[in-house]
């Protein structure tokens, strides 16, 4: 059982309460006179705030092989991998790491995130950073590569919207595969993106952009 000055429920701060835990999940939170005689090992963590595990919702886990448990070390319980592939259904919980991804990032032929870092792969695919939408590709061919991520188990369809050129950001930086590509890049047109938008909201999942906003 933990006791601690301060308990955040995740929607009100509550004072002098413990929290009863039980085969590493927690039981009930409570008064300590309620609590104690259920739980023999009792720890009083004093000028402390107990509060729910943090929701990471922008991580870049897969892509730079962060371990998990350095993760759950910080208090993050649950994360979503926005950094690009490979695609995978949720995974984790139960007091290992809760991990959602959103798999590819969408972006045109020729553009961020593949000229970057695979510069190689014009392509890409569904395990990989990004997955190149064709300047030709139809409405069917665009909505079916969002209903692909949604049934591999996206969390949130990422697309890139980065022209480049931003001096000093990291993706203007050699990341050993030779020079970065001149700016301006190449970027999914207005009506691929409205394609996209409109399937992962009929789909229930949000979209998320990196985008040059000046």
């Amino acid at each position: 059982m933990l006791t601690a000055d301060r308990l955040f429920d995740g929607y009100n701060v509550q004072f002098n309460k413990s929290v009863l835990v039980l085969a590493d999940k927690v039981a009930a939170v409570g008064d300590y006179a309620e609590l104690s005689s259920q739980c023999a090992r009792q720890y009083d963590l004093g000028d402390a705030t107990i509060m729910p595990g943090f929701i990471e919702s922008h991580a870049h886990i897969s892509f730079q092989n962060v371990r998990h448990d350095k993760v759950l070390e910080h208090g993050i319980t649950t994360a979503q991998d926005t950094g690009g592939g490979p695609l995978q259904s949720p995974q984790g919980g139960d007091g290992s790491l809760r991990l959602l991804t959103t798999g590819p990032i969408l972006q045109a032929q020729g553009g961020y995130p593949l000229n970057i870092f695979t510069p190689d792969d014009q392509v890409g695919g569904y395990d990989k950073v990004g997955l190149a939408i064709a300047p030709n590709a139809t409405e069917n061919e665009v909505r079916a590569i969002v209903q692909n991520l949604v049934a591999g188990g996206a969390s949130a369809i990422k697309i890139a919207l980065e022209v480049g050129g931003e001096a000093g950001a990291p993706w203007m930086m050699d990341h050993g595969h030779g020079a970065v590509p001149e700016a301006p890049w190449p970027v999914l047109s207005e009506e691929q993106v409205e394609w996209i938008v409109n399937e992962a909201h009929a789909l229930g999942k949000k979209v998320l952009a990196h985008v040059r906003l000046s």
